[in-house]
């Protein structure tokens, strides 16, 4: 297993613990507010820092599966195996550049909460750190970075090798 898998796998994890945190939180307002009648005061805060986690890193994890959603309308009109391969090197490429600018922005989001440090805003209950969340946003697309360059570069060696037109049917690839 190499090293992209093994991030791919840890995406998995966090996911599935991420979704589990969510779900328990959420079962756990139900049953106080309408078994006990009482209010679980501030969860939101607790769950927010949860939720960007599964989202950016869902979001890695279908970078990395190659299941965004898209318009691959271009590449549905290619017919020779080839070209179709050339220009999804190109697209991943961009998705790539693209992913790696808004994980750059993403940083500098998160940097800039740290330089407002020790007056950073916080949650008004908890006082989690607002940077907590931004800092998944960097790490989300950083790894939707790193998960379309290696599909790039996969596609590459494929192109290079000349077995093109031996591969098996991908999702809008030949």
């Amino acid at each position: 297993m190499n090293w992209i898998e093994r991030i791919a796998r840890l995406e998995g994890w966090i996911i599935a613990l991420c979704s589990l945190i969510v779900a328990a939180a959420f079962s756990m307002v139900v049953f106080v507010r309408y078994v006990l009648g009482g209010d679980l005061f501030a969860y939101e805060e607790i769950v927010l820092p949860v939720a960007f986690v599964l989202y950016f890193i869902g979001a890695a994890r279908a970078s990395h599966d190659d299941m965004h959603i898209k318009a691959d309308l271009v590449v549905e009109g290619l017919k020779n195996p080839r070209a179709r391969k050339a220009y999804q090197i190109f697209i991943f490429c961009v998705e790539g550049l693209i992913a790696g600018i808004f994980a750059y922005l993403g940083l500098k989001m998160f940097i800039a909460e740290f330089a407002k440090y020790p007056s950073m805003a916080r949650t008004s209950v908890y006082s989690i750190p607002l940077a907590a969340p931004r800092f998944f946003i960097f790490v989300g697309f950083s790894l939707m970075a790193l998960h379309s360059f290696a599909h790039a570069y996969r596609h590459y060696l494929i192109f290079r090798s000349g077995q093109v037109a031996q591969l098996k049917s991908e999702r809008g690839s030949s």
